[in-house]
């Protein structure tokens, strides 16, 4: 081993955060080839040459204590009271409504995943997201021909417990695009298939009249698309389509009648309208619970500008209006600006929300993992080398 190759060695040697290590490798070969170059034509023997490259790249003990403090994980701690307070609110409003029990078992699980996908490294999920997507879309087809149904949306029975899967599968699909979006770099008849591949949820939500679920994953699935790629092929393909899964929709309306909102508050207080049930507790609740969902919103899309991966930028642009798009119609329709989906739109983190509680919370595991590995230009590539 050459001295330039044990400088590099030893700058790894005080970086702990092992993901990195392929990033710094190759930036420092970069700079050891540039000081190289500049040096080559005036000292032409070599011991001499490397002695010099390794003078000019500094003490490799300050340099890798100064990359390990740059790359070493933090977490989003804004973010993370953020999403504290939210469910100790929403927590709150299903003690006074009878749901406290129930909603404390989902807020459990989803703290689980979302502490767990924190962690985990985001390329494993890329990696896993093709697999994901497929068998939500299968599972959501399926879903189709279950008996539970309400509101003309299908519910799926697992152990006893019935999940409204076209709310969760919106979520999930929106977990999994990053990782097929990489899929579309293979060639491009891949990418033929992909695009189209991915509008099929789109069709599913409008011909079953599912206002918010297509929503969400549309402009979700708009923005990943051109976050990914700066190209506007992609980005037309994914609107064009998008707008005919339109040609589906049904025709009679989806959304509750003006006449039936206030029974449907009444009905629904624990969750369409849970931001009205607050307001009724104490005003000055309803007002926090709003403006710590909209920080939420705006620290996952402020990750956009600090995080250097293309997929982790995807990601968090993803799950941003996933979750801003849910807290603004679901605060808007409170308030009456916005029309009720027959089938119901959930406040964030706050609405008794099952299965889709879980969905979220691991939405925001997985970004607050993202953000930990910001530095990182490839959240694919990882490699240790001793």
């Amino acid at each position: 081993m050459n001295s330039e190759s044990s400088f590099v060695q030893d700058v790894l040697s005080h970086v702990q955060f092992k993901e990195a290590h392929a990033d710094i490798r190759r930036e420092l070969e970069s700079h050891v080839a540039e000081i190289r170059d500049s040096y080559a034509d005036i000292i032409k023997d070599e011991t001499q040459l490397s002695e010099q490259v390794r003078r000019r790249m500094g003490d490799s003990a300050i340099v890798g204590t100064q990359l390990d403090e740059l790359h070493r994980p933090r977490f989003d701690w804004a973010l993370i009271a953020a999403c504290a307070t939210l469910l100790v609110m929403g927590l709150a409003v299903m003690s006074q409504l009878g749901f406290l029990a129930s909603q404390s078992l989902w807020v459990l699980m989803g703290l689980v995943a979302a502490a767990c996908l924190a962690f985990v490294r985001p390329g494993e999920i890329l990696k896993f997201s093709p697999i994901g997507f497929v068998v939500v879309l299968i599972v959501t087809v399926f879903s189709f021909f279950s008996s539970t149904y309400s509101d003309g949306q299908p519910y799926l029975k697992v152990a006893g417990l019935s999940i409204k899967i076209i709310d969760l599968s919106a979520a999930l699909f929106v977990i999994f695009v990053p990782g097929m979006l990489r899929l579309t770099e293979k060639s491009k008849p891949i990418s033929f298939i992909i695009y189209p591949f991915l509008e099929m949820p789109l069709f599913i939500y409008s011909s079953t009249g599912s206002a918010f679920p297509m929503a969400v994953y549309g402009l979700a699935l708009l923005g990943m698309v051109n976050a990914f790629s700066t190209k506007l092929a992609p980005l037309l393909s994914a609107l064009v389509l998008g707008l005919a899964s339109f040609a589906v929709w049904p025709t009679e309306s989806q959304f509750a009648a003006a006449s039936s909102i206030e029974a449907a508050r009444q009905m629904e207080a624990h969750t369409d309208f849970v931001l009205n049930s607050m307001y009724a507790m104490a005003p000055l609740m309803a007002a926090v619970t709003v403006a710590c969902a909209l920080l939420v919103c705006l620290r996952v899309f402020s990750m956009t500008q600090v995080v250097r991966s293309r997929e982790g930028r995807t990601i968090a642009v993803g799950n941003g209006i996933f979750l801003s798009l849910a807290t603004l119609w679901s605060s808007l329709a409170s308030l009456g600006f916005l029309p009720v989906p027959a089938a119901g739109v959930n406040l964030p983190l706050v609405s008794y929300g099952g299965s889709l509680m879980v969905a979220q919370l691991a939405m925001l595991g997985i970004a607050l993992g993202v953000y930990r590995r910001k530095n990182l230009s490839d959240l694919m590539d990882f490699t240790i080398r001793l």
